[in-house]
């Protein structure tokens, strides 16, 4: 499955998203597992969109497509999507910077990017300059290993999920998303960084 996440966000969501489903209860939702973290100051409601995103993942690889980058922006009353153009860091900087002046505008309560990376082994990680140095990209690594990135952003703190993905013999199409794993990435810089502003108090 070493394949750039290009396929079409149209046919992404309509298969990753059969039907509307509470996932959780409201009251539930902070307790869900793939919510396991610092998550408490954010609303139910946003609890929701984020395990419903993550399902989402789930049902796509499931039935076999890739994810497409995009980045979910939520202000409690809707939800938009920034399709994030990959094809070049300029690209990346411009899809970024709507994403940043979406949440500005509708003083959004969280965004998160979502998308498929190739990244080494933990244990490897610190060589990835010379990783790239011999091979070029990290897709091109023999050892490297397919994720999906899970970047969230709220006004209390900034969160961080590299979730590995699984393969679903004997299938060779369908996938499974691994545990989801948060981690506080409040020191995180790049790109994608800084789409939602935290709160004067952090």
């Amino acid at each position: 499955m070493k394949q750039e996440a290009t396929s079409n966000m149209n046919a992404f969501t309509a298969a990753a998203n059969p039907g509307k489903k509470n996932i959780a209860g409201r009251q539930e939702a902070h307790q869900h597992p793939d919510l396991a973290g610092d998550f408490a100051k954010l609303s139910p409601n946003s609890c929701q969109l984020v395990l419903s995103a993550i399902n989402t993942v789930r049902r796509a690889l499931n039935n076999g497509f890739a994810i497409p980058p995009h980045i979910l922006v939520e202000d409690n009353t809707c939800t938009g999507i920034v399709k994030v153009d990959d094809r070049s860091n300029d690209a990346m900087t411009f899809s970024a910077n709507c994403a940043r002046n979406l949440a500005r505008q509708t003083n959004a309560e969280f965004a998160m990017l979502v998308s498929m990376n190739w990244v080494l082994p933990e244990s490897q990680r610190k060589n990835t300059h010379a990783v790239l140095a011999k091979y070029g990209r990290i897709s091109n690594y023999p050892a490297s290993e397919l994720v999906v990135l899970f970047h969230l952003e709220t006004r209390h703190g900034r969160h961080g999920a590299l979730v590995p993905i699984l393969d679903c013999p004997p299938s060779q199409t369908r996938k499974k998303l691994g545990e989801v794993n948060w981690q506080d990435c409040n020191d995180a810089v790049g790109t994608f960084v800084g789409m939602v502003a935290l709160d004067s108090a952090h």
